[in-house]
């Protein structure tokens, strides 16, 4: 079975039950991530402190960092969905020599940002990227063509959802560039709470001379900085510019 928006598949309710200014109240419905401490409990450690930042433009705080995990395999799977079905089509391996979890959040938020640091056994690396760009193409080709599926079968929806997505911007757009010489890959969803809890699904950023992997996960909150849309996407830019301005000049002081 094809698994459900959880925004416009409600949307596609209060369309016949109530009036459009109903409407913005579901899509600015947050749903709440895992709050935040107030007391930082990061420890960066020592071989991964040029890639895991402590603060973050706009004041973007690193909160916590985590290993991995204790006693796990060197490795994880990513999985293949399509859209006919819950089942994977198929489970491609990632190698995972060593990883950490960081945690950032804006003050008096809930977190902003659930991080993956995650460094590939050594000669892994090029096949490892190479498969995490092929999963993260995947995800927004198939989730973009549900939403077009949706969106053609539910009339007046789409001029419904118009005010709150992205000014000149599709439901979902992908992102593959190099910011201050270190690439990323990307999808964003460009309406609040279009498909969950996360709004830019997946950000990849890559660092080949240390041949680590990062992957961050952009939150919603309840008590979020951003407002709508726009302001999110300014924020996103914020956390993709400054990582990678970071990591570079850690880089070029060594």
């Amino acid at each position: 079975m094809m698994e459900k928006f959880p925004l416009i598949t409600l949307l596609s309710v209060k369309i016949m039950k109530t009036k459009f200014g109903i409407l913005l109240s579901i899509f600015l419905l947050i749903v709440a991530c895992n709050s935040a401490q107030s007391e930082s409990k990061a420890d960066v450690p020592k071989a991964f402190a040029s890639v895991i930042p402590t603060e973050l433009k706009g004041n973007l705080k690193l909160i916590e960092v985590k290993d991995r995990c204790e006693g796990c395999e060197p490795w994880r799977y990513i999985d293949y969905y399509s859209n006919d079905s819950n089942e994977p089509l198929k489970k491609e391996k990632v190698s995972v020599q060593t990883g950490y979890r960081a945690m950032y959040a804006y003050p008096g938020t809930e977190y902003f940002s659930n991080t993956k640091i995650e460094q590939s056994i050594s000669g892994n690396y090029p096949q490892d990227k190479a498969t995490v760009i092929d999963a993260i193409t995947h995800e927004y080709n198939r989730k973009k063509e549900r939403v077009k599926s949706y969106l053609e079968q539910t009339p007046g929806l789409r001029e419904k959802m118009e005010p709150f997505k992205a000014k000149g911007k599709d439901h979902i757009t992908f992102e593959h560039e190099t910011i201050n010489g270190y690439e990323y890959v990307s999808y964003t969803e460009n309406v609040i709470g279009l498909l969950g809890n996360t709004i830019s699904q997946i950000i990849h950023i890559f660092v080949p001379e240390q041949e680590i992997i990062i992957t961050a996960y952009l939150l919603r909150q309840k008590n979020q900085k951003f407002k709508d849309i726009e302001e999110f996407l300014g924020l996103k830019k914020d956390f993709i510019e400054s990582y990678t301005e970071f990591i570079k000049e850690n880089r070029l002081t060594k």
